[in-house]
């Protein structure tokens, strides 16, 4: 089970990784402030949903991080895309979409991937995600799953936590 749409993710991540360096990031645009440019946030996902049960994986990320200014102060805030591919008891998931914060918000939406049973359903999914700890990379999120075509599980909600890891690609 998983076997060819492990490969398909392995791939998938390495382009992601491929962009992710400061050559082929190069054709997006530059940055400027002591914060602002490309950021490859990679790391792990664990946690439990409501349908799967305890899951494990990785995740990564593609961002633009950014200063907004107002009179009374500056947030820091991105934008960008992401991929994750978790493993569970008898199912593996994945999933790609952007996401976009502002700190200590983050919210994405993406594309679902679900192998189980050795079936393959779509949907997507939706997720809200905080930064409890600054300087740790340690943030706990919700996230709502809805799955198309299946009648045990139509919908699922997931709770867990990303230690992501924020390289610079400048």
């Amino acid at each position: 089970m998983c076997t060819k749409f492990t490969a398909g993710a392995v791939i998938i991540l390495s382009l992601f990784a491929l962009l992710g360096t400061p050559g082929g990031l190069a054709a997006l645009g530059g940055y400027s402030g002591a914060y602002n440019g490309f950021y490859l946030p990679v790391g792990v996902n664990a946690g439990t949903s409501s349908q799967f049960g305890a899951h494990i994986g990785g995740e990564l990320s593609i961002v633009y991080m950014y200063d907004l200014r107002s009179t009374a102060r500056t947030l820091t805030s991105f934008t960008g895309v992401y991929a994750d591919y978790l493993f569970s008891k008898g199912a593996c998931r994945a999933s790609f979409g952007i996401e976009a914060g502002i700190y200590p918000l983050i919210f994405d939406v993406g594309y679902l991937y679900l192998d189980m049973n050795n079936s393959v359903y779509r949907g997507f999914v939706a997720r809200l995600t905080t930064i409890l700890f600054p300087p740790m990379p340690v943030m706990p999120y919700l996230r709502f799953g809805k799955i198309d075509n299946n009648e045990e599980i139509n919908t699922f909600i997931e709770f867990g936590v990303l230690a992501k890891f924020p390289v610079s690609t400048h």
